[in-house]
């Protein structure tokens, strides 16, 4: 995996800064350009006037609902990622741990055939038989 650089790190902040001061921008602009070609000012409506008004809302309406919700998709894209990293390492663990357990049980189980006999009963004893692997009574 490879980590992101400094700058690649910034990237969201410096945009939401650059759209922050842009809005502040353009809501000075707005202010000097209501004096001179707002509603009711002596020249009229100028072109300029609704054109940096219709950029301020959309601008607006950005700062105000678009980066709260890519900001909340990230933070919660990013917390649900590292809950599911975590329950996945959880679980290659347990597997992991379990997978020695059983070649640890494996290694100290008595190896086929090495058996001792079988002796004790009521009637007799028993004695192992080497092709069929059953045992025969006497």
């Amino acid at each position: 995996m490879t980590g992101r650089t400094g700058l690649a790190r910034l990237r969201p902040l410096v945009l939401f800064l650059l759209l922050v001061l842009l809005y502040a921008a353009l809501h000075v602009l707005l202010t000097m350009l209501s004096g001179r070609h707002g509603l009711g000012s002596p020249g009229g409506l100028g072109l300029p006037y609704p054109a940096v008004a219709a950029a301020l809302v959309i601008l607006r309406v950005v700062l105000l609902a678009v980066v709260p919700a890519v900001l909340t998709y990230r933070i919660v894209s990013f917390l649900i990622t590292r809950l599911l990293r975590r329950t996945e390492s959880a679980a290659l663990l347990r597997r992991a741990e379990s997978a020695v357990l059983v070649r640890g049980a494996e290694s100290a189980a008595p190896v086929r055939g090495a058996e001792p006999p079988a002796t004790v009963g009521d009637t007799g004893t028993t004695t192992p038989v080497e092709s069929s692997g059953t045992a025969t009574r006497h």
